[in-house]
């Protein structure tokens, strides 16, 4: 089942294991040192009981959008497996064979999903484990369906166990319908899941042809999709070169435009050290010779990533201001899109006021995320 995906990792990266292991393609050193190697701030100590826990650290911490895990995984993943060791086994020898297998399989995803966590401290992300859990929801399905094998007194245990389910399935369905979720922004939780996630973002609208693209897009992504529409303005023969921002697929690059995104948001990291002595002047040169000619900022990504990415130092932190005052700024909103000057440019004098300004302001300390 897995030979496959193997397979095909390995014609794309020549290593089946990508991104571990030796590295390939545009994985280098310096991008297995910011995902894999442990900083001297890491919080390795604080989650390591995580892990020993799992998946129960998973289901109790896990929140959507933060902490260590950034899901919510509901109970019964962690409530009905365990009720193997209570329910009769079944005398079909090839349904004990299958259900070992399972047993094995599913052992295996916690070793998986407990080494991502050694290894990194983004490991513990629930998200980069959903691959094991079809294993997982087998065993529960299994349990729940022997427990109809289980004598009724003097205590019914299949009946409490389905009683729970079916509980948690109803307040799951009413917290879909009713219950609130923190919007992308906001500072309070507002809306509902079903408004939140259906109703608001008006699917049905744009399919029957009530709202065009851009008013869906600028629903659904706000000044995302102002930005783009901006992006799509500059002239054909522009590289822009994006910092914090993953997203580039409405860049309409027919004609020879460049949108290159920083797939994951190490960008400016990872040239801080690759590049010379890693000062701007040193980056702006090398991003020069590649052919940029803009800079796209998203500067929410910029402030949580300084603010929370334990791995940026007060060094990077200056030299980011430092960049600022070299480059010249087109329009500024939410996101800044940047014109790389040509080499013999001399900074102007507002380009000197903001270099000056942002030297004598304070820089954000780095926190653990």
């Amino acid at each position: 089942m897995v030979l496959p995906w193997l397979l095909r990792t390995w014609a794309f990266y020549d290593n089946p294991v990508y991104p571990f292991g030796p590295p390939t393609g545009e994985w280098d050193d310096l991008s297995a040192e910011f995902y894999f190697s442990e900083p001297a701030s890491s919080s390795l100590t604080n989650r390591s009981w995580q892990i020993l826990l799992l998946p129960l650290a998973a289901t109790v911490l896990g929140f959507e959008g933060g902490g260590d895990f950034a899901a919510t995984l509901g109970p019964l993943l962690l409530l009905l497996p365990p009720l193997l060791l209570l329910v009769p086994r079944a005398a079909n020898p090839p349904t004990g064979a299958a259900l070992r297998s399972l047993m094995v399989m599913a052992g295996l995803g916690f070793l998986a999903w407990a080494g991502l966590g050694l290894a990194s401290v983004y490991g513990l992300a629930t998200r980069l484990s959903y691959a094991h859990f079809p294993w997982w929801a087998l065993l529960a399905a299994y349990s729940l369906d022997r427990l109809r094998h289980l004598p009724a007194r003097p205590l019914d245990v299949a009946f409490i166990v389905r009683t729970v389910v079916a509980l948690i399935l109803a307040l799951t369905l009413v917290n879909h319908l009713i219950g609130t979720r923190p919007r992308e922004g906001a500072q309070t939780i507002e809306g509902t899941t079903l408004v939140s996630h259906y109703l608001e973002a008006r699917p049905l609208d744009y399919l029957l042809g009530v709202i065009d693209q851009q008013t869906y897009l600028e629903n659904n992504l706000g000044t995302t999709a102002w930005m783009f529409q901006q992006i799509n303005t500059l002239p054909e023969d522009v590289h822009i070169l994006f910092l914090w921002e993953t997203r580039s697929l409405y860049c309409d690059e027919a004609g020879g435009r460049v949108c290159e995104e920083d797939t994951v948001l190490f960008r400016w990291w990872r040239d801080r050290r690759l590049y010379g002595d890693g000062s701007a002047e040193a980056i702006l040169n090398a991003w020069r010779a590649r052919g940029v000619t803009h800079v796209l900022v998203w500067e929410t990504g910029r402030q949580f990533e300084f603010e929370g990415q334990v791995r940026y130092t007060e060094e990077d932190f200056a030299a980011w201001e430092g960049m600022r005052g070299l480059l010249e700024v087109v329009w500024e909103e939410d996101y800044v899109l940047y014109r790389v000057p040509p080499p013999e440019a001399g900074r102007s004098f507002w380009n000197q006021a903001r270099a000056w300004a942002a030297a004598v302001s304070s820089v954000p300390a780095s926190s653990n995320r």
